[in-house]
């Protein structure tokens, strides 16, 4: 007798390559359910990373902030800021460190470069 065991699957990406795999194809009633479920999926407080640094361009503009400061105005995790979000921006040139307060780093605008890239 096969024993039935559960596949859990996490993520959108995850989710597209089981229907690319076609293994939701295998029975016809998980065929339905799997479709019903792929059709409703959404995702919930997820800026498109482009968004995301267009958002932060905006909050340095009324001045230097922390990762700190920029996490809590976008509401996402301090991490994604100081290891994603600006690292890109700095090698675009777009934001440059302004200083320090306390032991974290102060982040502004670079010259020339906020203007033409805070639209959202």
């Amino acid at each position: 007798m096969p024993t039935c065991r559960k596949f859990p699957v996490y993520g959108y990406k995850n989710l597209k390559r089981f229907k690319e795999l076609g293994i939701h194809t295998l029975h016809p009633k998980k065929h339905e359910k799997f479709e019903r479920g792929f059709a409703n999926y959404k995702r919930v407080n997820v800026l498109d990373g482009e968004e995301a640094r267009a958002l932060i361009l905006q909050q340095l503009a009324s001045g230097p902030k922390t990762y700190d400061d920029l996490a809590a105005a976008l509401g996402k995790a301090r991490t994604t800021i100081q290891a994603h979000h600006i690292p890109i921006l700095e090698r675009e040139g777009k934001v440059k460190r302004a200083g320090k307060r306390s032991h974290a780093w102060l982040w502004t605008p670079a010259e020339g470069k906020s203007s033409a890239t805070t639209k959202v």
